[in-house]
């Protein structure tokens, strides 16, 4: 890993240093819709308590807030993705080229050793493999770690009692993502393996054509292709059967974290303790973070 990011990813350290810039700023458009949403609660619940008010220029003031803020996090959101893959596809052709490089510079036993499939593979169906992988850390990691402490801190400076209240669902769901994360990666591997083991396959049956049909090896070669096909999709399943049971933990811990916040909210609500703009913010912060937890 650290030659992996050493030799081809730090050249082009500047792309990912404007990505991760663009990163925080989308966390910070996004943590600005909590203070937004507190303050119309806020005057929401002034106005109902003052009858016959007629000062309303709060609401312009808020529906330009949430419109400005939706424009910048579109345009950052939008530059931090441009300028993240044009640093991973930079570092992507470093390393094929590399790759290449070495390949035809070595001798001919190591050429001739290993199918021309395995090779193909490696520099297309693995090379994809590191580019989705740098790109999910590019883009997900610094916006999805800010936005969630941030709006932790939201949630803790308007209510730290609620915020304990939901911390303590989620810790719940993080054993059996992380087992499942395990048995990705197992999987995973192997239907890397996989890919390059039916690549060798397809490309000695198209280029040994001739032979086939000289011998009459179709039957074989039919058996082999279809063993090959069939191996692949069970390894896909059983890849996306793991990763599609993520969401529904994740579901259900946030759930549980919302029916407790909602309860607790209503009880201190009726207590004096906790003012609508409190309620709409804490929400709105528990809503910008969740799909960040799941990133």
């Amino acid at each position: 890993m650290r030659r992996l990011f050493a030799a081809y990813f730090r050249p082009h350290l500047g792309w990912f240093v404007g990505g991760t810039l663009m990163a925080l700023a989308t966390s910070v458009c996004a943590m600005g819709y909590t203070f937004v949403l507190k303050l119309m609660g806020d005057h929401l619940e002034a106005s109902f308590g003052e009858a016959g008010t007629s000062d309303t220029s709060w609401i312009l003031q808020v529906s330009a807030a949430i419109v400005g803020l939706t424009a910048a996090r579109a345009l950052t959101m939008y530059l931090m993705t441009l300028l993240n893959n044009t640093g991973v596809q930079r570092g992507l052709v470093s390393m094929q080229t590399h790759e290449f490089e070495t390949l035809i510079d070595g001798d001919f036993a190591r050429l001739s050793a290993d199918a021309s499939g395995g090779f193909v593979s490696r520099f297309i169906n693995d090379v994809n493999a590191i580019r989705d992988a740098a790109l999910r850390f590019a883009n997900n990691f610094t916006k999805s770690a800010v936005t969630t402490i941030g709006c932790v801190g939201a949630m803790a400076w308007i209510d730290w009692q609620m915020t304990l209240v939901m911390l303590a669902a989620y810790p719940i769901a993080i054993a059996p993502v992380i087992s499942l994360g395990n048995r990705v990666r197992k999987r995973s591997r192997q239907s890397q393996q996989q890919v390059g083991e039916m690549t060798s396959l397809l490309s000695e049956g198209f280029q040994s054509a001739r032979v086939v049909k000289a011998y009459g090896l179709e039957s074989y070669q039919k058996g082999r292709a279809r063993t090959g096909f069939a191996e692949r999709s069970r390894l896909f399943l059983k890849v996306l059967a793991d990763r599609a049971a993520v969401d529904p933990i994740l579901e259900i811990a946030g759930g549980v974290a919302l029916a407790g916040i909602l309860g607790f909210a209503a009880w201190r609500m009726s207590s004096g303790h906790m003012s609508l703009g409190d309620l709409l913010g804490f929400i709105a912060a528990l809503g910008v973070a969740s799909p960040e937890i799941r990133a």
